[in-house]
Formats: structure tokens, sequence, C-alpha cells
């Protein structure tokens, strides 16, 4: 293969994998538009629940102001343990709270947890 053909087929390569990330933005974009579209604000169901400190915690009330996380985690789930440190960032600039899952009792989560921004809003 000589240096002109080889050229030739590198353009070739490279025309192809930009118009195919071109489509796939292009209609990536689309559907995040149409969908969207219909998403409605919902009221936060208003329920009772009692962090492993023992105080109250209203969803409803920390979800008024600003974006609320929750986050579903459990001490055995290897995903959640890539995906903690994470939240924890978020939780520097939003309100989280936390359910921990089958995870043990309140003082096992507790010394799991240490001394994590994550640790105020445990609820079990």
């Amino acid at each position: 293969m000589n240096n002109k053909s080889a050229f030739k087929w590198a353009s070739s390569a490279i025309l192809h994998v930009f118009t195919l990330v071109v489509m796939v933005l292009a209609i990536s974009t689309i559907m995040d538009f149409f969908r969207g579209k219909e998403l409605s604000r919902v009221q936060v169901p208003s329920a009772a629940f009692q962090s492993i400190n023992g105080s109250p915690v209203d969803l409803q009330a920390l979800s008024d102001d600003s974006l609320l996380v929750v986050y579903f985690w459990a001490t055995w789930c290897g995903p959640c343990k890539v995906t903690s440190p994470s939240v924890e960032m978020l939780a520097a600039h939003y309100p989280v709270v936390n359910f921990a899952l089958e995870s043990g009792s309140d003082e096992e989560i507790a010394a799991y947890l240490g001394d994590s921004i994550l640790a105020k809003t445990v609820i079990n």
C-alpha cells in the first residue's frame, strides 16, 4: 500500500467516525429534548423518616428550596462503594438523604461511615 492510498483510507475512516459521532450526538440531543418536554413537577409524598441518630427527616421540607439527592446504598454493594465518593461531593452543595439497605444495625452503619458527611442523614 503506497502513501497516497493509505492517506485516502485514513481520511475516509476519520470521516466515517466523525459522521457517526455527529449522528449519535444529534439523536441523543433530540431524544433528550422530547423526553424533557413532558416532565412534570410532582410533589414529594409526605412521609416521616428518622435518621440513625434519631432526628426526624422531612423529605418534602428538604426539597422545597433546592434539589434533593436521595441515595440508596448498602455496605455490601460494590457499585455503591464506587459512587459514594461522588455523592459525598454532591453533599457539599445539595442536601443528601441516604437510605442504607440491609446494611446492619445503626451502630454498624455509623461505624462504616465514620466521619463522612453522608453519616449525617442516613435512614436505615
